[in-house]
Order: C-alpha cells, then sequence, then structure tokens
C-alpha cells in the first residue's frame, strides 16, 4: 500500500512538474519568438497561373526550384533523430549551392532544423524559402476509408495547427508517432511560402468519402469556398479555411494553400484507369479563394513519370515529346491557379520497382549519372508545360522509406530505418548518399584488392580461393584463380544462406558443389554473368506463381533440395486490363539478378553506381546487397526461413554464410574449393560519411542556367 501511495504521489510531482514547464516555456518563448527576426521577406502572389515576387519595387515571376528536405540520417527512428544544427546548416548551404531556392518540408521536424533555417537565413543574402506539409493520418484513413471521420478530420485539423505554431516558433509538442517533437522558438514564418495538406491520398478514401457524403456538395468558409463540388472537396476546402483562418488570427499571416494531388487522384481523363480512380478524381478547380484580389490557393501535384500503371496506357503520342510532358501539359491547361509539381524525382537504386513504358524513365535501375539526366529531362518537361514550380524527391537518401510495390515481404519494417536496402527504390531518390565507415568503405569494387587482407580468406584450394567482408548494404566477395579468363572459363560460387534449403548440384549444368548452396554466382562474361536462386528458396516464384497467379501458376512446392536453379527477377507492374480494348496485358518483371560490371569508386572518372563486379588479372570482386540473399535484416542477422514451411512473416536467425567455389576452365581443367564460412561482424554503432551523387552536379549545373 505504501509504495502505492509513494508511486501515485512522484506521478503527481510529475505531472505538476510537466505542468508549469509547459506553461512557463510558453510565455518564454511566446515573448522571445520575434526578437532578433530576421528582415521582412516579400512572399509570392499569386496573378492568373503563375506567382510573382516583389524584388526592388519591381513585379517578377517567382519559379519554385525545390527540393525534399528531412532530417533523417542513418542509425535514428523515423521521429527521433537527434541531428544537429551545424548539420542542417551545412545541408543548407549544399542545396542553396545547388541554385535551389525552396525547401519542402514532409512534417514536423526537430527544433534545431528549424533553428538551422533561421540562421541560415539570418546571414544569407538569398533566402531559402519553406513549403510545409502536413501529412494526413494514413494509418487512420486506411481503417475507415471516411476523411470526416474524427479520427482523420481532428488529426489532421490539430497536426496542421502545430505545424504553423512550429514555424512561428511558439509550440511545444510532445511524442508522437506522426512527427517530432520539442519545444520550438525560433520564427522561420518570414520564409514560408505555404502549406501542402494531406499526402497522397489513396483513391478509395476519396472516392468512399465522395459515395457516402453524396449530399455535401459545398462549403462556404472565410477564406476558401466550394460553390458545386464533391465531399472530398468540401472536405479540402474546410481543412484549408480553418489551417489559414488560424494562421491569421493568430500570427497575421496569410499563406498559400493546397491539398496534395497525385495522377490517381487527378481530374484528368485516363482511358485505362480503374472505377476506383475514376470516381475518385479531385478537382481544385471548384475551390475557390475568396479574396478574389489576393487569392492563396495553388495546385500541388505528385507526379512521377513510373507510376500509376494506367498512365503508360494514355494515348500519347511520344514522338515528338515524352508522355510525362503531355500529362504535364494536360494538368496545367486544366486548371486555374498556378500548377506546382511539388514532388518528382529519380532513383539511383540498384533495384527497380516500376517501369515508365513510353520513354524509359524507371523508378530504379539508374546509374547517379543516369538519374542526374532524367531528372533534368523532368525538370524541363515541367517548367516548358508552364507549370509554377517543382520540387525534386529528395535532398538525402530515407532509408525510412518503404517501397511497397515488390519489395514489402522481402524486408523488415520495424528495423529498415538502420540500414540502406539498394534493391529498394524508394530508399534512393536522393542527390546525397550515406556511405558506412567514417573514412573509407569496408570495400570498394573497383579493381584495387588493397583492402583484402589475408584473414577475409575463408576458403582455399591451391591456386583458388574466396574472401569475404560485409556491411549493412553488402556481402562482399573476391575470387581469386590463376590465369582465370571471364571470357572463356566459368566460375560458380555457391552461397549457403539458410539449412532449410539448398541443392549440391546444379542439374541444368552438371555442376556439384561441396556442399547444399542457395544462391549460385555464374561468372561467365562481363555482359552474361549473373545470380540465380535455388527454386525452392526463390521468394519471387513463391509470391508469383505459387502464393498467388500474377504470373504463372504453381501447384506443388519445390523440393527442399531441388537441383533445380533460375534466374533472380523483380516483379515491375502485373497483370493489367486495357479497359478500352478489353485486352489484359501480361505482367512485367525484369532479371535483377544480371550482374553490371565497371567501377564502383566515386573518384573515378569511370565511376557507375550501379557497379556489381570488377575483374582485374586473376581477381574479382563482387558486392551482393542483402536483399538479393533474402537477407531481411543484417543488423539483427535476420533472413526469410522456407516459405513453403514457414509463411512469409517468419523470420531466421543466421550468424554465418557458407561460399564455395567451382572453376571450370574452356580448355578442361577444373578446380573446387571446399565450404568456407563467413560471419557477420558486429554493426553497431556504425559511423556513416556524406557523398553527394553525380546528380547533384547534374542538377546543380541545369539550375544554375536558369
Amino acid at each position: 500500500m505504501q509504495i502505492r501511495r509513494f508511486l501515485i504521489i512522484i506521478g503527481a510531482v510529475v505531472i505538476g512538474i510537466l505542468a508549469v514547464w509547459l506553461v512557463g516555456s510558453r510565455v518564454y518563448y511566446s515573448g522571445l519568438a520575434n526578437e532578433g527576426q530576421a528582415q521582412s521577406i516579400s512572399l509570392p502572389q499569386i496573378s492568373g497561373d503563375q506567382l510573382y515576387m516583389e524584388k526592388d519595387g519591381e513585379r517578377e515571376e517567382f519559379y519554385i526550384r525545390g527540393v525534399h528536405l528531412s532530417s533523417f540520417y542513418p542509425g535514428y527512428e523515423r521521429n527521433v533523430s537527434d541531428v544537429s544544427e551545424e548539420l542542417i546548416l551545412r545541408w543548407l548551404q549544399l542545396i542553396a549551392d545547388m541554385n535551389a531556392n525552396t525547401i519542402i518540408v514532409p512534417y514536423i521536424q526537430p527544433p534545431a532544423f528549424y533553428n538551422a533555417i533561421y540562421d541560415y537565413n539570418l546571414t544569407s543574402e538569398t533566402p531559402l524559402y519553406i513549403i510545409h506539409s502536413v501529412p494526413i493520418d494514413v494509418e487512420a484513413a486506411i481503417t475507415f476509408y471516411d476523411a470526416y471521420q474524427e479520427q482523420v478530420r481532428d488529426v489532421l485539423l490539430g497536426d496542421a495547427k502545430d505545424t504553423i505554431d512550429v514555424v512561428h516558433g511558439r509550440a511545444t509538442l510532445l511524442g508522437s508517432n506522426r512527427h517530432h517533437s520539442g519545444i520550438y522558438m525560433q520564427d522561420v514564418s518570414n520564409y514560408v511560402l505555404g502549406y501542402i495538406l494531406g499526402t497522397e491520398t489513396a483513391p478509395e478514401i476519396v472516392a468512399l468519402t465522395k459515395a457516402r457524403y453524396s449530399d455535401v456538395t459545398g462549403y462556404e468558409g472565410t477564406h476558401f469556398r466550394v460553390e458545386e463540388g464533391s465531399a472530398f472537396e468540401c472536405f479540402i476546402a474546410e481543412m484549408m479555411d480553418y489551417t489559414c483562418d488560424y494562421e491569421q488570427a493568430t500570427y497575421g499571416k496569410k499563406s498559400l494553400y493546397t491539398y496534395l494531388n497525385s495522377p490517381d487522384t487527378d481530374p484528368v481523363e485516363h482511358v485505362n484507369e480503374t472505377n476506383a480512380t475514376k470516381a475518385a478524381a479531385i478537382n481544385l478547380n471548384n475551390i475557390q479563394a475568396t479574396d478574389a484580389q489576393n487569392p492563396n490557393l495553388f495546385a500541388g501535384f505528385l507526379a512521377h513519370p513510373n507510376a500509376p500503371d494506367f498512365l503508360d496506357f494514355d494515348e500519347f503520342d511520344t514522338s515528338l515529346e515524352t508522355g510525362f510532358a503531355q500529362y504535364i501539359r494536360e494538368l496545367q491547361e486544366f486548371h486555374n491557379a498556378p500548377l506546382v509539381i511539388v514532388d518528382t524525382g529519380m532513383s539511383s537504386a540498384r533495384g527497380k520497382s516500376g517501369i515508365d513504358a513510353d520513354d524509359g524513365y524507371d523508378r530504379g535501375n539508374m546509374s547517379e549519372a543516369q538519374q542526374g539526366e532524367r531528372l533534368v529531362n523532368l525538370l524541363q518537361d515541367i517548367e516548358t508545360a508552364g507549370c509554377a514550380g517543382v520540387g525534386v524527391q529528395s535532398w538525402q537518401d530515407n532509408w525510412g522509406l518503404y517501397t511497397t510495390t515488390n519489395l514489402k515481404d522481402y524486408t523488415n519494417r520495424d528495423t529498415t530505418a538502420y540500414w540502406q536496402d539498394m534493391q529498394a527504390s524508394d530508399e534512393s531518390f536522393g542527390l546525397l548518399a550515406f556511405e558506412a565507415g567514417r573514412m573509407e568503405s569496408v570495400c570498394t569494387v573497383d579493381g584495387d584488392i588493397k583492402e583484402w587482407k589475408g584473414s577475409d580468406i575463408i576458403v582455399k584450394q591451391d591456386d583458388l580461393s574466396v574472401s569475404a567482408k560485409s556491411d549493412d548494404k553488402y556481402l562482399y566477395l573476391m575470387v581469386e584463380k590463376s590465369g582465370w579468363s571471364l571470357n572463356d572459363d566459368i566460375m560458380y560460387v555457391g552461397i549457403d544462406i539458410t539449412p532449410k534449403s539448398g541443392a549440391a548440384s546444379w542439374e541444368e549444368e552438371g555442376i556439384s558443389f561441396p556442399m547444399g548452396v542457395d544462391f549460385i554466382l555464374r561468372l561467365s562474361g562481363y555482359n552474361e554473368s549473373r545470380m540465380l536462386v535455388q527454386e525452392r528458396y526463390d521468394i519471387f516464384h513463391y509470391l508469383y506463381t505459387y502464393y498467388s497467379n500474377d504470373v504463372d501458376k504453381q501447384v506443388n512446392p519445390p523440393a527442399a533440395d531441388s537441383p533445380e536453379f533460375g534466374g533472380l527477377y523483380l516483379l515491375n507492374r502485373k497483370s493489367f486490363y486495357l479497359r478500352d480494348t478489353g485486352v489484359i496485358e501480361p505482367p512485367v518483371y525484369y532479371e535483377t539478378g544480371r550482374l553490371e560490371s565497371g567501377t564502383a569508386n566515386p573518384s573515378d572518372p569511370e565511376y557507375n553506381s550501379l557497379t556489381d563486379f570488377n575483374k582485374e588479372g586473376d581477381a574479382m570482386e563482387i558486392r551482393i546487397p542483402w536483399t538479393m540473399l533474402n537477407v531481411s535484416d543484417p543488423l539483427k542477422r535476420k533472413i526469410q526461413p522456407d516459405f513453403y514451411a514457414d509463411g512469409l512473416f517468419s523470420e531466421d536467425t543466421f550468424n554465418d554464410i557458407n561460399i564455395c567455389a567451382v572453376f571450370a576452365g574452356a580448355d578442361g581443367t577444373s578446380a573446387q574449393s571446399g565450404g568456407g564460412a563467413h560471419r557477420l561482424g558486429r554493426m553497431r554503432n556504425l559511423e556513416y560519411r556524406e557523398r553527394r551523387k553525380q546528380s547533384y552536379y547534374i542538377l546543380q549545373e541545369y539550375w544554375g542556367r536558369q
């Protein structure tokens, strides 16, 4: 009883202290927020479909050159990053050096983030402006499929209010799973151009909200109105009206507003879109600002050339310009308000999760140089169409993003922010990369083998040896054999991950191994080398031929020791029904196990970020992304189990990777090593260094010409 009473007293004291702190801090920073403010900044005005800014007493067109920036840094969860003000200051300078004029903030960041913006703009001759997003609570939205449900509507309104308080330097936020927390005392509102409410809203949510409230066709607010529209458009107007009213009444500031739209919910007709997207159109033209002389509504769009699938089947004439360019022009011509493509980009990931059938602007499987070149092409299309600006996704690679199209069952979502999956396209949209190692990587695949030590050798038989290293991104191998010709000979490297499957032979090529293996590296030719997987451990075939029949139909599970091996594939698009012809387009997938030769050394003029291997003399260096080996979490040493026996969502623990090699010479000679084990080292408290990608410099040069 005494212990219970003691705990109650302690709890009351803590609550009392917290209450005093909250009130005191509110009073404190409300008095300080406006002290030493930066100079007053002219903000854009809307005229027709463009933005204008006052400069030296003259009005000139203002084109948004934006970059998405968050506080993500390796080693932190989504909303607990402890980045320093100095780090953000350095990033802001690099962004400005790239000739951007705006940063797009995805949700509330930690206080140091806003402190850095304030300090940067206070001393910079040319400020970096801010467009701040206020995401919808996606979990609540997909739970209720009702925008007016209080856990959707009220949370969005609350987060919008908090965001405005944050940028005005008058907020104390406690922990949340939606954003960062802390005491916000720095007023950066002078630099805020406007707010993006909502996120890429699933069409089902829009369509069901419209159907559920079909009698709601109008909204009359203080700042925004809908005279004749849908319930979801009225919802948007209400959200913007509340937010605008709160900022004006509390802080006397009027900002620009939009709700994020996307191809899935756009008002443009698409020949082959689904019934769900047809019913989910959001027409921002139905929303008007009540102050016609000083409107503050713009049309914000997310637009990537490789999503959604139905864009591939629109009737574009690509003989003169890309389908993406024609789509953007359609959007621009449709909207009355200025159109800003606030989210577009290209990924430099090794893996590819989506395709652009018209023009090849795929979602991933691009080098950093290709990322930059194609990004510039997109930006040219957007500007040529007459848009008022663009937001590039994103400044830095963000390992916390999740690629849902084809890797959702490959990785452990709880820890994905702690390591980078080079097969996940959405993690590599950044212009800035993070590399493990304070000074250098464990291994750079470039033909220079000086980083390899004798202690790295795991198996050696005469002049045939295999060495191994690993870090948070890759398993690295070095294979050595005297007189080995990649053009004429064949080297087979067997890799065993799990004892639950694996074969000691490959029936098709008549090769035997000294142990059961789950994967084979068939190294033969600079353009023909590839990685194969035993059919029992092939997650692609499990997912799309056994678990479902998206690609084919497999009735019986393969044997655990099946001697059949096949290529590694990733799905890019499922079967697609063409409404206009009744034809079903087959699924699209590609062989991600094809290995690319090159150098992965960024300082080399021939640098290619997609490099898988490099052979110089008798030695070949190879790097394999973890998810290609069915490793779901290298930090916690988790692998995919036997899917057929254990299902999709279980994991096994591993410590060692067993590796062997078999050599088949063109002259009939052969050699075989025994099996050796590579034990993963500790991957805790890793240090990282930053590296600007080739795409950074390409975009810098392009924007420098604007």
